[in-house]
Protein backbone atom coordinates (compact mmCIF):
# COMPACT_ATOMS: atom_id res chain seq x y z
CA UNK A 1 0.00 0.00 0.00
CA UNK A 2 1.21 3.60 -0.79
CA UNK A 3 1.07 6.13 1.86
CA UNK A 4 -1.14 9.36 0.63
CA UNK A 5 0.84 12.60 0.16
CA UNK A 6 0.42 15.41 2.11
CA UNK A 7 -1.32 18.58 0.49
CA UNK A 8 0.44 20.31 -3.11
CA UNK A 9 2.27 23.73 -2.12
CA UNK A 10 1.32 26.25 -4.48
CA UNK A 11 3.94 27.45 -6.93
CA UNK A 12 5.60 30.19 -6.27
CA UNK A 13 4.28 33.09 -8.38
CA UNK A 14 6.97 34.34 -10.37
CA UNK A 15 7.59 37.82 -10.44
CA UNK A 16 7.39 40.47 -13.03
CA UNK A 17 9.49 41.27 -15.48
CA UNK A 18 10.08 44.27 -17.60
CA UNK A 19 12.07 45.04 -20.44
CA UNK A 20 14.87 47.32 -20.53
CA UNK A 21 17.36 49.29 -23.04
CA UNK A 22 21.34 49.09 -21.65
CA UNK A 23 24.50 50.85 -23.38
CA UNK A 24 27.04 48.26 -22.80
CA UNK A 25 30.80 48.50 -23.47
CA UNK A 26 32.99 46.35 -25.08
CA UNK A 27 33.56 43.91 -22.09
CA UNK A 28 29.76 44.04 -21.31
CA UNK A 29 29.63 45.98 -19.10
CA UNK A 30 26.74 48.35 -18.45
CA UNK A 31 27.24 51.93 -18.66
CA UNK A 32 23.73 53.18 -18.45
CA UNK A 33 20.22 51.74 -18.83
CA UNK A 34 16.80 53.56 -20.48
CA UNK A 35 12.99 52.41 -20.12
CA UNK A 36 11.35 50.65 -22.75
CA UNK A 37 10.07 53.46 -24.55
CA UNK A 38 13.36 55.30 -24.80
CA UNK A 39 15.01 53.62 -26.95
CA UNK A 40 16.25 55.95 -29.36
CA UNK A 41 17.84 57.82 -26.65
CA UNK A 42 19.47 54.63 -25.76
CA UNK A 43 21.03 54.42 -29.20
CA UNK A 44 21.90 58.40 -29.29
CA UNK A 45 24.07 58.11 -25.48
CA UNK A 46 25.89 54.82 -27.09
CA UNK A 47 26.88 56.79 -30.77
CA UNK A 48 27.92 59.74 -27.94
CA UNK A 49 29.65 57.62 -25.88
CA UNK A 50 31.28 55.34 -29.10
CA UNK A 51 32.59 58.88 -30.83
CA UNK A 52 34.11 60.06 -27.38
CA UNK A 53 36.00 57.35 -26.57
CA UNK A 54 36.96 55.73 -29.78
CA UNK A 55 35.70 51.93 -28.27
CA UNK A 56 32.81 50.39 -29.56
CA UNK A 57 29.67 50.60 -27.55
CA UNK A 58 26.01 48.95 -27.99
CA UNK A 59 22.51 48.84 -26.96
CA UNK A 60 21.17 45.43 -25.77
CA UNK A 61 17.43 44.43 -24.42
CA UNK A 62 17.64 43.37 -20.62
CA UNK A 63 14.69 41.81 -18.45
CA UNK A 64 14.83 42.84 -14.88
CA UNK A 65 12.45 42.52 -12.14
CA UNK A 66 9.67 45.24 -11.91
CA UNK A 67 9.26 46.83 -8.53
CA UNK A 68 6.34 46.03 -6.34
CA UNK A 69 4.80 49.83 -6.72
CA UNK A 70 5.15 49.84 -10.75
Amino acid sequence: MRKASGSKKAAPKPKRMKLIWTVVDANYKVIASFLYPARAEAEARALELSEKTGKPHRVESARVPMADDE
